[in-house]
């Protein structure tokens, strides 16, 4: 009786075994395609690791790591010349040599720009790639098509949290406050690691006039990398701004005797009533900084500062040129400005970077 039974489920289980053979070799034609659902990035283990090193030190945002990492992109490249994601990372490098080396918009963009156009011909559908081109409009002003391409990235790749970071950006230069806010906090909640992303989220509540938060922010980001210069600026300007000009000018740490901190020393000092002080401050920085391609926006805020209303507007002027990536990220809503907003020659400023 029990052998009978045996027989009969072994009988059970073969038909249904070969229906489900019968299923999958129907199914088989509709389900898998001549080529792989999912393309790999590129053909060469080599040029991968190189990609990946070259992500790690752009991520550090210092001039020796992109200058590291934009070697590494080229080495991918040079093994494989279609490999997509490397294109895009040597585009960003290029990109951010603006914000953090001090080169002009007319010496990399125009790069940066064809690397990432370079990236979508041969992948479309890469989100890197689209955010790529979306932080060089940014920096080109134009935008309108960094908002669309920063959505499309999104779009493609949800968790990609550098290219919500740079639509927070987008959405804060633009004084869409509430959506920046949301933004850099999504991009946040993805690498709640990085100091950039923990930065920019501070911005965006420095540029809606939130200092309290702004401060606590900043100081997460310090915690997060207490070497990451932007984050020890903002601290003293959220400081500055709320009136808490104490804790504003006596914050220490690495990078505060830079030319950058001593121009917002300057402000503090300036504020306190210390015009003389200030202004030997700005003029010190000033004599430092002759032969450098620093921002702009600190150098005319700190001549705001002292009075010097011209000299101030004399900065601005370059920085638009130049475009200034430091400079369009707040001017909009930077409260420095306020006395001078209805000024004809800061309207005409903020429309040739297309802010009004």
């Amino acid at each position: 009786m029990v052998e009978e039974l045996r027989c009969e489920l072994k009988g059970v289980f073969s038909v249904e075994d070969e229906l489900a053979r019968a299923i999958v070799l129907a199914l088989k034609p509709k389900l898998v395609q001549d080529r792989a659902l999912v393309e790999p990035a590129t053909v060469s283990t080599e040029a991968h690791d190189l990609y990946l090193k070259g992500r790690y030190l752009w991520n550090q945002r210092t001039v020796e790591g992109l200058t590291k990492a934009k070697a590494f992109f080229e080495r991918a490249i040079a093994i494989d010349s279609n490999y997509a994601l490397a294109h895009s990372g040597l585009a960003d490098c290029y990109s951010l040599f603006m914000d953090y080396s001090g080169a002009r918009a007319t010496e990399v963009l125009p790069k940066a720009k064809a690397h990432a156009l370079k990236a979508l011909e041969l992948d479309d559908g890469l989100a890197e790639a689209h955010a790529s081109l979306g932080a060089i409009s940014q920096h080109d002003y134009d935008w309108n098509t960094a908002e669309r391409e920063l959505k499309r990235a999104i779009e493609l790749r949800p968790g990609y949290a550098t290219a919500h970071q740079w639509y927070a950006e987008i959405l804060s230069i633009n004084g869409r406050s509430s959506e920046a806010r949301a933004e850099a906090e999504r991009a946040r909640q993805l690498d709640p690691t990085s100091p950039i992303v923990s930065h920019i989220l501070a911005i965006t509540f420095f540029n809606s006039r939130d200092y309290d938060r702004t401060v606590e922010q900043e100081i997460k980001t310090l915690e997060l990398d207490p070497t990451f210069l932007p984050s020890r600026a903002f601290l003293i300007l959220g400081h500055l701004h709320a009136g808490r000009l104490e804790e504003a000018a006596g914050g220490r740490g690495p990078g505060t005797a830079s030319p950058g901190i001593q121009l917002l020393r300057a402000q503090v000092l300036a504020a306190k009533g210390d015009r003389m002080a200030a202004q030997q401050l700005v003029t010190e920085a000033e004599a430092r900084l002759a032969g450098d391609r620093f921002p702009r926006g600190p150098l005319a805020a700190a001549r705001f500062a002292v009075g010097d209303k011209e000299g101030a507007f004399a900065w601005l002027e370059k920085g638009v040129e130049e475009k200034d990536p430091i400079l369009a990220l707040t001017v909009k809503s930077n409260p420095t400005w306020d006395p001078i907003r209805s000024d004809l020659r800061f309207q005409k400023l903020l429309r040739r970077m297309k802010l009004e």
